[in-house]
C-alpha cells in the first residue's frame, strides 16, 4: 500500500499566433496531483488498485495540451483517474518461451465540464518472455481515450464512440 504527492508549476509559453496566443500574458501553471494504490501478490496472481486526482490550475481553460510520440492532444486539466489491473503469471517450457503473464488494465478518466467527458481504457493481453526478448500481445478498448484514436483524454469533441486497436510490441533485452 502506498501513496504519493507531487506540486509543480509549468512555465506557460504561447505559440506565435497560434489559439493560444491571446492568453499571451497568461501566469505559470501550477500542477498537482496525489494518488494512493495498493499491490497484492498471492502466489502467481497480482491484483493493482489506484485512485489519483490531478489538477493542472489553467486559469483560460478546463484542458491542457500534451504530446506522446511527437503527436499533440489535449487532457482534461483537472480530473480524478481509478484503475484496476489484475494478472496471472504461467511458468512455461514451450521451447524458447518460459514465461506467459496474462493481464487485464482497466482505467477510467473522471472529468467533468464544458467541452469535457469521460474516458475508459481497458487492456486485455499477454506478455510472453521467450530468452532475451520480451513481447506484448494485447487489445486496446476505449472510449474517448486518444491512444485508441479519440481526441484526447477526458476531451468531448462530439465523438466519444468505443474504439479499439491489437497492438504487438516485440523487444529485445542486451
Amino acid at each position: 500500500m502506498g501513496g504519493s504527492i507531487q506540486y509543480g508549476q509549468l512555465d506557460y509559453v504561447a505559440s506565435e499566433g497560434g489559439i493560444d496566443s491571446t492568453f499571451a500574458n497568461a501566469d505559470d501553471i501550477n500542477a498537482f496531483a496525489g494518488a494512493v494504490h495498493w499491490q497484492a501478490d498471492w502466489q502467481t496472481w497480482q491484483l493493482q488498485l489506484q485512485y489519483l486526482h490531478y489538477n493542472y490550475d489553467v486559469k483560460q481553460a478546463n484542458r491542457i495540451a500534451l504530446s506522446a510520440f511527437s503527436y499533440p492532444f489535449e487532457i482534461a486539466a483537472q480530473a480524478d483517474v481509478v484503475t484496476a489491473n489484475v494478472s496471472k503469471s504461467i511458468d512455461v517450457k514451450w521451447g524458447p518461451i518460459s514465461n506467459i503473464n496474462c493481464y487485464n488494465d482497466y482505467s477510467t478518466v473522471l472529468a467533468s465540464g464544458n467541452g469535457l467527458a469521460d474516458s475508459v481504457q481497458n487492456v486485455t493481453g499477454c506478455a510472453i518472455t521467450a530468452g532475451k526478448f520480451y513481447s506484448y500481445v494485447d487489445w486496446i478498448a476505449g472510449k474517448n481515450m486518444y491512444f485508441v484514436g479519440g481526441d484526447g483524454v477526458g476531451i468531448d469533441n462530439g465523438d466519444t464512440s468505443w474504439r479499439s486497436r491489437l497492438n504487438i510490441n516485440v523487444g529485445f533485452y542486451f
